[in-house]
Order: structure tokens, then C-alpha cells, then sequence
């Protein structure tokens, strides 16, 4: 297939519109587009090279079709893995480091979109700080279309011969419409892409029908092809786009990296002098990986006559990545500071308070120091009322407890003797998530949610989102210590007060918290609760 500018400079301008995304440039809020029109160019062009190869000898070579991708695709990909983790250690934060180093033995494997999106789902981690190879998601993916698409196009060759790919044959069959429809496509398709990347300013808008936008531009623009003195060829084939097409794959795999690693260095988020700088770095390293690892490598003659070698060379390179994402998860990142910590002497059980018979029960807020508000025993209404029950005064206990915070707040090291420790911290969740009774997405109240002593004559309960949730390995230690039975039910952005809830993490206004409210008074109501902890 013959080199065609347009695609060069498509290619450019999709760089382009994802670096100014990331960087944060004006009118470039749906700049992650350029992905969408990154795959389809990907998508036409292999289709394209295999039915060209199917036409010219009647067959299919997967060994040269998978030595060629090995070639193009993995030296700079394999070269940006192992100088990010590299970076990473010198730079990163040390509690960021494990996860990076299982996202570069992912992206090794063509699986990192797996393992980003298995993450994305977990509520505990939607605010976490982003992976520096989080972009290699689309490099992945377009692997993964690599090693099934080439073998269902041959499929689908020998058993309908030349009736197949339906899609590609059609972009083909345009190049025979009128130059003028074609330029006037290709136009339409440019300002398509252009609309998109102005105003697409959410990432929830994807998946969904409005990717259609961007994807159906780019083939307008294929469609109006490189041949077309009327069509976007004409501003395609500058000589600026020509560069940057040409380094479009070094481009897009740097500048991610250098924008993330580079803001952890200076300790904060970059400004615009900043970020134009790491944008600089990225295109530096762009250029020297294009001239020194990515073309050399990918024009070989050696390599381009014996597929075999350029595999073995592929394998080679998947096994860099993997070693490099071992060595960063497994880098020791203890810091003694030869501080220890005193621990505060524990506080005396405090005397039993009991209601009259018939009073409301007490309700606790974490946001609070008294309490302040009551559910009735009946479970069925949420009063505003100030419960009588008084709080006792401080013990000499509570005294040294407050002096070890007060201590603690002004520390400037962390001491040796943190449990856990700041690198375990992140895996330091509470055993309530284990069990079914912390819930998400739910509109019914968990059962069988009793903790503590089962046979307590006091029944506490546990109510409230994942902050009530952080708080039950100490409630239940003290109602086994107490005699208590505790009941916990709590559910992820769900808040016990009776508003409707929208979800910064996940884009959606959470209708299941109010059903799920009233279904968690009736099963208190169920269970004779006495005391009710509230968090949120």
C-alpha cells in the first residue's frame, strides 16, 4: 500500500489534540478523542495491508504480519516502559510504586486496559493518583485487535473469497466517487473531529454513541484521500504534520509519562511554564527514540527478510517490560527515620448508660461531639430531636490521648513503628469489605450483618457510607470487649440523610440510596436496634 500524507497528518493532528488534553489547553476538553481517530486509522490501515497482500498472492502471512507489528510497535513501547519505571523510582512517590509496577507487566502483555479497568471499579480507589503508563490502555487494546482481527479477515477470505470486510471494501469503493463529494467529505469529517475535540470536555461521554462523531470524521477524512486537490489533503500534507504524524507513536507513548513523573519532581501540579517544558522534554524524547530505536529497528533489512528473528526480537522486548514492572514492584522503599512513636495508654471502659424504656435510641455522628439526633425505635421516621442521654466528661485517659493527637499533628517524620506502614496503608482496608455487608449499586439492606457478641442484650449499629465503614474493627472489637451485638450495614456513596445523591467517581445520580435508607430502618426495626453510629 502506498505511503499516503493524509494519514501522516491525521495522525498528527490526533497527537496533537491528546497531548493538549492532558496538558490542559483551552478548548481542547475532548482532545481524548484522538484516540478514537488513532484506532481507526489503525483499523483501516491493517485491514487495508491484508486484503492488498490477499489480492497480490491469494494468501495471508500471519509470521510477517506479526513481525511487522513486532517491529513497528514494541522497540519504543519497550524503550518508554523501562525508562518510566526508571523515572518512577527516582521520582514517585514509594507508595505509587507498587501498582506501577503491576500496570508495566500488564501493558507488557497486552492486558493493561484489564487491569485499569478493574481498578476503575473499585469505589476504594477512584480518587488514587494516576498510573504514569495509564495511556498505554489504547496501545493495549490495539494489540489485543491485532491478534484477532488478521485471523478472522483470513477466515473470512477463504470461505467468501472477495465478499468480505465490508467496512474497508466500502472506503475503498468511495475512492471512485467524484472529487468534489470526496473533498466535501473529508471537510465535513475534519470539522467533525474538530467539534469533538472542543467540546467533549467529559471522558463519561465514552463509551456511547457520541464517540460516533470523532470515529465517523476520520473516515470522511480516509474517504476524501490522499489524492484530492480539493480535499483536507491540502492541509494534511503541511510539513509540521508530516513530522509530527511520522512520530505520532513516540509522541503519544512520552508525553504522558514526562506530564505525570514530571509534576511528582517538582512536588506539585505543574503550571504552564512547567508543562510546556514536559511537553518539550517529551517531544526531545520522542525524536531521539524515532531516530535511534523506533526507525532503525522498524527499517532493518536483516530483520524485514527473516519474520522469525524480528519475533524472537518481539519476545525479547514483552520480556523487558515484564522484568522492568518486577523490578519497580519490588524495589525496597523502607525508610527508617529512627522515630518511635509513644503510644497513648488505652481509656477505661466508661460506665454503662441505658435509655429509660421507650426513650428514642441515641444516635452517634462521626461529624459531631454529642449527640445530636434520633431514630425511633420503631425504625420508620428520622427526627432532628437532641437525645437527653449526656456524655460524661473527660477521664485523665481521654487527656493523654488528646495530647498524643495534639503530638502527633505537629510531627514532620513518619515514625518506624506506623501500623501499618505507609506502603501497606492502601491494602490496609477494613474486614467489613470481605463480607458482603458493605455494599454498592444496592437498594435492599444486606442481612445477616451481626458482629460482635450475637447474643449481646445491647444491639449497636453501624450506618453510613464507607466512612461509617472505616470505623468497624474498632466498633466491633469494643462490642465483643462490651457484650454487644453489632449490627453493620453501609454502602459506598450512599449518606444516611434523605437527599439525592450524585457521584463525583462515577457520573451518576445514585437513585438506590433512598430505597435502600428506608429497606436499612425496617431491618434496625427487625433487629430492636438500641444505639445507631452514623457516618458520612
Amino acid at each position: 500500500m502506498e505511503h499516503r500524507r493524509d494519514i501522516e497528518g491525521l495522525r498528527a493532528l490526533a497527537v496533537i489534540a491528546v497531548i493538549a488534553y492532558h496538558a490542559g489547553v483551552p478548548l481542547t476538553g475532548g482532545g481524548f478523542v484522538g484516540v478514537d481517530v488513532f484506532l481507526v486509522i489503525s483499523g483501516f490501515l491493517i485491514t487495508s495491508l491484508l486484503l492488498t497482500e490477499w489480492d497480490g498472492s491469494g494468501r495471508i502471512s500471519l509470521t510477517r504480519f506479526y513481525a511487522r507489528r513486532a517491529r513497528r510497535l514494541l522497540p519504543i513501547s519497550a524503550a518508554v516502559l523501562a525508562a518510566t519505571g526508571l523515572a518512577s523510582v527516582i521520582w514517585l512517590e514509594p507508595t505509587r510504586l507498587d501498582e506501577l509496577g503491576v500496570d508495566i507487566l500488564a501493558a507488557s502483555g497486552f492486558a493493561v486496559n484489564l487491569v485499569l479497568a478493574g481498578r476503575g471499579t473499585d469505589y476504594l480507589a477512584a480518587e488514587m493518583a494516576p498510573s504514569a503508563i495509564q495511556h498505554y490502555w489504547s496501545l493495549a487494546v490495539e494489540e489485543q485487535f491485532y491478534v484477532l482481527w488478521p485471523a478472522l479477515i483470513l477466515i473470512a477470505l477463504r470461505l467468501g473469497r472477495r465478499t468480505a470486510v465490508g467496512a474497508v471494501v466500502a472506503l475503498t469503493a468511495t475512492r471512485r466517487a467524484p472529487e468534489n463529494l470526496r473533498a466535501g467529505l473529508g471537510w465535513i469529517g475534519l470539522v467533525a473531529i474538530g467539534i469533538a475535540i472542543a467540546t467533549f470536555d467529559r471522558v463519561e461521554h465514552f463509551p456511547g454513541t457520541w464517540a460516533a462523531l470523532p470515529v465517523i470524521g476520520a473516515a470522511l477524512v480516509l474517504i476524501s484521500g490522499d489524492d484530492n486537490p480539493r480535499g483536507v489533503a491540502r492541509l494534511l500534507r503541511l510539513s509540521p504534520l508530516q513530522w509530527a504524524g511520522s512520530r505520532s507513536y513516540s509522541l503519544y507513548l512520552w508525553h504522558w509519562p514526562a506530564l505525570v513523573i514530571g509534576a511528582a519532581a517538582i512536588g506539585r501540579e505543574p503550571g504552564p511554564l512547567a508543562t510546556v517544558a514536559l511537553v518539550a522534554t517529551s517531544i526531545a524524547l520522542a525524536e531521539i527514540g524515532f531516530r535511534l530505536i523506533e526507525n532503525p529497528i522498524r527499517r532493518s533489512p536483516r530483520l524485514a527478510r527473516r519474520s522469525g528473528l524480528s519475533l524472537t526480537v518481539g519476545a525479547g522486548l514483552l520480556a523487558v517490560g515484564a522484568v522492568v514492572g518486577l523490578a519497580v514492584s519490588n524495589v525496597d522503599t523502607t525508610k527508617r527515620t529512627g522515630v518511635i512513636a509513644a503510644a497513648p495508654e488505652p481509656a477505661p471502659a466508661l460506665p454503662e448508660v441505658t435509655e429509660p424504656e421507650g426513650e428514642p435510641a441515641t444516635v452517634f455522628s462521626s461529624a459531631n461531639d454529642e449527640p445530636t439526633a434520633s431514630v425511633e425505635a420503631t425504625a420508620t421516621t428520622t427526627t432532628s430531636t437532641t437525645s437527653s442521654t449526656t456524655v460524661p466528661p473527660p477521664t485523665p485517659a481521654d487527656a493523654i490521648a488528646l495530647d498524643a493527637i495534639a503530638d502527633a499533628l505537629g510531627a514532620r517524620v513518619v515514625p518506624d513503628n506506623l501500623r501499618p506502614s505507609l506502603l501497606e496503608a492502601n491494602r490496609d482496608t477494613s474486614p467489613l469489605y470481605g463480607t458482603g455487608c458493605h455494599q454498592y449499586l444496592e437498594e435492599r439492606a444486606a442481612q445477616g450483618c451481626v458482629f460482635g457478641d450475637p447474643d449481646g442484650d445491647i444491639t449497636v449499629a453501624i450506618w453510613g457510607d464507607s466512612h461509617a465503614a472505616q470505623w468497624f474493627s474498632a466498633i466491633d472489637l469494643i462490642a465483643e470487649q462490651r457484650g454487644w451485638r453489632l449490627v453493620s450495614i453501609t454502602q459506598g456513596g450512599c449518606p444516611v440523610i434523605d437527599v439525592l445523591t450524585w457521584n463525583r467517581s462515577g457520573d451518576a445520580v445514585f437513585d438506590h440510596c433512598a430505597p435502600w435508607r428506608d429497606n436499612v430502618l425496617d431491618r434496625f426495626a427487625e433487629e430492636e436496634v438500641d444505639v445507631v453510629l452514623l457516618g458520612q
